[in-house]
């Protein structure tokens, strides 16, 4: 499965029981690099620890995280666990081998020994450790989709970095289901995060946004700026005052509402100005025979005759088709 960044309702056990007790029967625990531990539960592939330990330099080495992960921490790898590729939380711990002392930790699935995830992997889900390390209030419900924005935007970057310039398949799903909510919380207690579908083109609508917002307000500084923030606020309201930091030019870095409307409507038009694409190799979104529901902040495009308008408030594209955008 695509991007499934889920929840395990045994977790919490891992917080008063040591995890050779508390995840599996078949363990066993090495040191991989210094500082870091992996457990090994239920799994097959143990002799590609190599390439863990190879991926894991990368992604350590990486600008994006420059020295700013915790000094200690774990990866437990667990061949049981299908609920999604990786998971952190911060009640997630794990033991320091050498000293015995409670560390912060990432669960992962056997994904993590794929050739083509493995580094994409780590980068996301290191990039959630790194953050709640830096800015603990990020764990907050309004900013769960700013959360894998960011680790997202890790993925694409250290891969690009490392000579793998290849998207993650969620991107191109949001394209083909364009109508999933920005800002829903991506939370395994939400109703839409069970629909494996919806949960995919979920995550790729949050990657286009961010590439969009990216590419046009900041770049690394912006998203520095929302790895851990010089301001109190949070949510919509932190990317209202991030945006405009960078003085790009571009009226989508106003504020949040001017390029939720630019970045939607560059979804569909596909034009050739910075402002007017999402992706170079995007695919085009299907046109609906009239307009559906729509959950907050996302987007549709039906059809219409040429004697028809749109309806208010609705977008015009071309003579037969019509924008919709909803906000709050």
């Amino acid at each position: 499965m695509i991007q499934q960044y889920g929840s395990v309702f045994s977790l919490l056990i891992l917080l008063w029981m040591k995890p050779n007790l508390a995840y599996g029967q078949e363990s066993s625990d090495e040191v991989l690099q210094p500082q870091v531990t992996i457990e090994y539960r239920n799994v097959l592939h143990k002799d590609k620890s190599e390439l863990l330990s190879a991926n894991l330099a990368k992604v350590r080495a990486s600008p994006w995280f420059n020295n700013r992960l915790p000094l200690s921490f774990g990866m437990i790898l667990d061949g049981n666990f299908t609920a999604s590729e990786g998971y952190y939380s911060p009640l997630l711990i794990t033991y320091d081998l050498k000293t015995g002392l409670a560390v912060p930790a990432i669960l992962f699935s056997d994904t993590l020994f794929s050739a083509t995830r493995s580094l994409q992997l780590m980068a996301h889900e290191l990039t959630h450790l790194m953050q709640a390390h830096l800015w603990p209030q990020s764990g907050s419900i309004e900013n769960s989709w700013l959360r894998e924005g960011l680790a997202l935007m890790a993925e694409w970057m250290i891969s690009t970095e490392q000579g793998y310039p290849g998207h993650n398949p969620a991107l191109m799903e949001a394209f083909r289901f364009p109508e999933t909510s920005l800002v829903a919380p991506l939370t395994p207690e939400q109703e839409t995060y069970k629909d494996v579908r919806v949960r995919t083109a979920e995550y790729g609508h949050i990657l286009q946004y961010f590439i969009y917002i990216y590419r046009l307000c900041g770049g690394k500084k912006l998203l520095e700026e929302l790895l851990a923030p010089s301001s109190l606020k949070t949510g919509l309201a932190l990317l209202d005052e991030a945006l405009p930091l960078q003085h790009t030019g571009y009226a989508a870095c106003a504020n949040f509402h001017e390029s939720f409307v630019a970045f939607s409507l560059a979804r569909f038009h596909q034009g050739t100005a910075p402002e007017d694409y999402v992706y170079v190799t995007a695919l085009e979104s299907p046109i609906r025979e009239s307009p559906v529901d729509l959950p907050p902040y996302s987007s549709t495009v039906y059809r219409r005759t040429p004697n028809q308008k749109c309806a208010l408030h609705d977008w015009e594209w071309g003579t037969s088709r019509c924008i919709r955008i909803r906000e709050r």
